[in-house]
C-alpha cells in the first residue's frame, strides 16, 4: 500500500481561454500544526467540506518546518545537477524542472536515504532528512485527527495475504509507504 502526502501543490490550466493570473486565487482550508496535534478544529464543518469537496488544507505553524525547508531546497539544486538518480523535465517556456525522489517505508530506519554519489547529494540528504521527519509528524497528526473526525468500518484496509488488518485511518496511514519528491526550478 502506498499513501502519498503532498505538502504543497502548484496547479496551473487554462478555461476557455483565461489565463492562470485571470483565476481567482484559491486559499485552502487553513489549520494551524498546533490544533491538529491538539486535536482541536479538525471536526469542524470547514475542515470535513475542504476534505470532502477539494481534498486539500494546509497546515500552518509548523515548529522549524521554514527554517528546515529552506535548508534542503538550498542544498535541493546542486545535488540535482549531480545525482544519476535526478530527473528533468524541460517546458515549453525554457523552465528546468530536476526532480529527485525517495520514500519513507515504515518502521525503524524508515526514511531512504537519497544516493550519495556526490558531496552534493550527502549534504543535501542530511538536511532533507530533518525536513522529512517533520514532515512524517505533521502527516501522523493529520492521519491521526482525520480518524478521530470520521467513522469508517473495521478493519478499513488489509494486507493482500490477510495477515495484517489495518485499525483505522491514522494506522493505515502510519504503516503505508510515504513519497516524498523535491523539486528545483531553473530557467
Amino acid at each position: 500500500m502506498k499513501i502519498s502526502a503532498a505538502i504543497i501543490a502548484l496547479l496551473a490550466f487554462s478555461l476557455d481561454g483565461a489565463s492562470a493570473k485571470d483565476m481567482p486565487l484559491y486559499q485552502p482550508h487553513r489549520i494551524s500544526y498546533e490544533e491538529l496535534v491538539m486535536n482541536k478544529g479538525y471536526g469542524t464543518e470547514s475542515f470535513m467540506e475542504a476534505l470532502s469537496s477539494v481534498g486539500l488544507i494546509t497546515v500552518n505553524g509548523i515548529p522549524g518546518y521554514a527554517h528546515q525547508r529552506n535548508d534542503a531546497l538550498l542544498r535541493l539544486h546542486g545535488c540535482s545537477l549531480e545525482s544519476k538518480a535526478a530527473l528533468s523535465h524541460k517546458f515549453e517556456d525554457g523552465t528546468i524542472r530536476r526532480t529527485m525522489a525517495t520514500h519513507t517505508i515504515p518502521g525503524p530506519g524508515g526514511a531512504q536515504s537519497i544516493s550519495h554519489d556526490s558531496d552534493a547529494c550527502a549534504s543535501f540528504d542530511a538536511a532533507s532528512k530533518t525536513l522529512r521527519s517533520t514532515v512524517a509528524d505533521v502527516t501522523a497528526a493529520f492521519g491521526k485527527s482525520v480518524g478521530d473526525s470520521i467513522s469508517l468500518e473495521k478493519p478499513l484496509l488489509e494486507t493482500e495475504d490477510g495477515m495484517y488488518a489495518f485499525g483505522g485511518f491514522a494506522d493505515a496511514v502510519e504503516n503505508g509507504e510515504h513519497l516524498e519528491h523535491f523539486h528545483s526550478y531553473q530557467r
